[in-house]
Formats: structure tokens, sequence, C-alpha cells
């Protein structure tokens, strides 16, 4: 009968391909197609040792192979009493011939998900961005490496390479746990191709720290009302960015809003929003009832990306007078940093979602019914938030224990 081993084709060398050796009447050497350092190789197991930083990977596609052909081997005494060599020989071709076919490289990858998500869900053209984005840091980072990156070696190595790069280039440490969850996103789309046989890249994970998002105070909105300007495109950021202070309604959901979507008569604003299918209704106040009277929604300007609309909503806070000087802290590379900036700088649309949202909590809303008005579909989502100040905290706290 038949027996299978695997071994070192040159083990005295540096480096050395793995061999499969079929023994029967005679012996037959077949290529694994996989080469490693040979002080990686564990002879006596016949497998990778677990100090590769690709073990697992190498060890999977091994056992692979070694079921293929254990079970091609058992077919042919089945079927002829012995081993067919010629046949064999060209079998484990053809196997390894389509194991090289299935590698992509992770900028094809990413053209190939972004393609059919397209087509599968209508991905956002936001989402697709950020997937365009992430595709130009990897060409950026292979051109600086000099070598193609395949999916089907991603492991421990490369991400770390790949993490260093990020901090180099100025990435804060969110913003490297975000890319990260992007890559991860991508492997797991590859894992369901089969183009990687394992989910060994999970296990590399990157801490990432609570960020320090501004929402609106009571005078920064009396100054936005306040604020008088000639301008068409600052009219038209001034009342959407209200409107959104007053409904929490995400930008993408703001520039779908139109006149037939808000019943004045009963106070509400009814609308589906774009990232999750749900709709909410959201009452209207009476701040937000005096806008909403004077305005024809449909015909406010619908044209601004969320880039345009930001760096106009900037410079209309900027002109209202929101230029107090705030601190925010980043982390790079677990370090700590400070920037003063002054508030417009670090205000986007969704700041009115934040300053929305917190002050629904600290009226002493729960999260249920506040979730029913946002569409959120979860408790850790909706927390993102909350951004209570610590002096507004402070004093909810004194008034509490001066009552007991």
């Amino acid at each position: 009968m038949f027996s299978i081993r695997k071994y070192l084709a040159h083990a005295n060398k540096e480096k050395s391909s793995i061999i499969f050796s079929i023994s029967d009447k005679k012996r037959l050497k077949l290529p694994s197609a996989i080469s490693i350092e040979t002080k990686y190789w564990d002879s006596k197991l016949q497998r990778v040792k677990t100090a590769h930083p690709n073990s697992f990977n190498l060890n999977y596609i091994l056992d692979q192979k070694f079921k293929f052909l254990n079970e091609l081997c058992a077919e042919h005494y089945k079927n002829y009493n012995e081993l067919n060599f010629d046949e064999l020989k060209h079998s484990i071709k053809k196997f390894n011939n389509n194991e090289s076919e299935k590698s992509i490289t992770l900028i094809n990858l990413i053209d190939e998900y972004l393609k059919e998500r397209k087509i599968e869900i209508n991905l956002k053209e936001s989402s697709a961005t950020v997937y365009k984005s992430f595709k130009n840091t990897v060409i950026k980072f292979e051109l600086l490496t000099k070598k193609e990156v395949l999916v089907d070696q991603i492991e421990k190595t490369f991400q770390l390479e790949f993490k260093d790069y990020l901090s180099k280039i100025g990435n804060s440490d969110n913003t490297i746990k975000s890319k990260f969850i992007i890559l991860n996103t991508l492997l797991n789309y590859a894992y369901d191709k089969k183009y990687i046989n394992n989910q060994e890249y999970k296990k590399f994970k990157i801490k990432g720290h609570k960020t320090d998002s501004v929402i609106l105070t009571d005078d920064d909105i009396k100054k936005i009302h306040a604020y008088e300007t000639n301008r068409r495109t600052q009219i038209d950021i001034r009342i959407k960015f209200l409107i959104q202070i007053y409904t929490g309604l995400r930008l993408s959901d703001l520039m779908r809003l139109t006149d037939d979507k808000i019943d004045l008569k009963n106070k509400i604003i009814t609308i589906i929003t774009k990232k999750t299918n749900k709709e909410i209704v959201i009452p209207i106040s009476k701040k937000l009832t005096k806008i909403l009277e004077n305005i024809n929604v449909s015909n406010l300007i619908k044209d601004h990306g969320a880039s345009h609309y930001n760096s106009k909503l900037k410079r209309l806070l900027r002109d209202a007078g929101l230029t107090e000087t705030v601190v925010i802290t980043e982390f790079k590379n677990n370090i700590q940093i400070e920037h003063k900036l002054p508030k417009y700088e670090v205000i986007s649309s969704h700041t009115a979602r934040r300053t929305f949202i917190t002050k629904l909590i600290q009226s002493g809303l729960s999260p249920s019914e506040i979730m029913i008005i946002t569409g959120h579909t979860s408790r850790s989502s909706l927390d993102k938030y909350i951004r209570i100040p610590d002096s507004d905290a402070i004093k909810a706290v004194r008034n509490k224990i001066d009552s007991w």
C-alpha cells in the first residue's frame, strides 16, 4: 500500500521547496509549489513551524494538497490496484496551477469588491469613495515597498509593515484602525470567495481611542440663528444645518428631504433613512416649525457632497462667530497629542446629529426612545454620538446630590 510524506527538497540550504514523496513499489516526488526558509520546517511533524508568520495558511494548503493526493492514490488502487505515476504528476501539476490561479492582488480585490457590491446592494458613492481612497493608500505602499500585495499572502508580517507605514505617513491610531476595518472587510469578502483559506488576519488587533468630537452649545446655536448674510450658498447651508440640529438627520438623508416628507399640520417628518433603509418619524419642534414655514425645502440646493458641504459649513460658522479655541486630542503610536483649534474647524455636518442626540439624553429621554427617532439599530452605535461636556455632567450630578 502507498504512503505519502512531506519533506524539504534541500534541507541543507537556507531556503527550500517542499516536496511530496509517494512511496509504493517505487517512489515518486511531486512538487507542492511552496517554498520556505528551512529553519521553519519541522521534519518530524512534516509541518511548517508555528514560528513562521504564515504557518497556519501554509500548513492548511499543504494539508489540502496532502488530502487531494491521498484521495487520488486511494482511487488509483481502487480502480487499478496500483498507482499511475504519470497521471499523478499531471494531477498535482493541474492542482498547483489551479491554486496559483486563485491568487489575486489586493488592488484587484478592491476593484472586484466595488463592482460586485455596486450591483448587489447599490453601494453608496460615499462608501465607494472610502474604498477608492484605501486603494490609493495600498498603491502608494506598493510603490514604496516595490512589491505587489497578494491577498493570499496577507498575514502578520504584512499587517505590521502596513500599520507601520500608515503611522509613518501621519495617520492617527483611530485612522489606522479604520483602514484595518476596511482591510478586514475586503479579506472577509476574499474568504467568502475562497481566495484565501483561513481567517487568521482577524487575530491582528488595532487599538483605537475615544475621540474628542465637539457638540454645539446653546450659545453656538443662537449665533447661527442670529447670523445674517446675503450670500445664497451661506443662506442655504445655514438653513440645512439648522434643520440637522433640530432633527438629527444625517447629511445623506437631509439631501433627500422634500416637502412631501414634511407634515407641518401634525408636526412630523417621515423619512426612510438611506443608511439603514428604516422609516423614522421625527417630531417638529417650535423652532424648526418657524424655519420650515418660511422655506420650500424641495427648492434648497441638493448638489452638496459631504466634502463641499463641510467646507462651506466651516466658513459659515467662522463668519457666525464660532471661533473660540477648543482642545482636540488624538493619539499616534499610543502617544497623546493635543491640538488647539478654532471651534468651527472641528465642526462638520455630523456635529448637528451628535448635538441633537446629546441634548435629548440630557433632557432625560431614554436611549430606546431616542433610537426610535434617530434610526439607530443598537445602543452601542447610539452611544458613540453622546458627548456630554464635563461641566454639564458635574452640574447635573450636583443638582441630583443636592436633592438627596
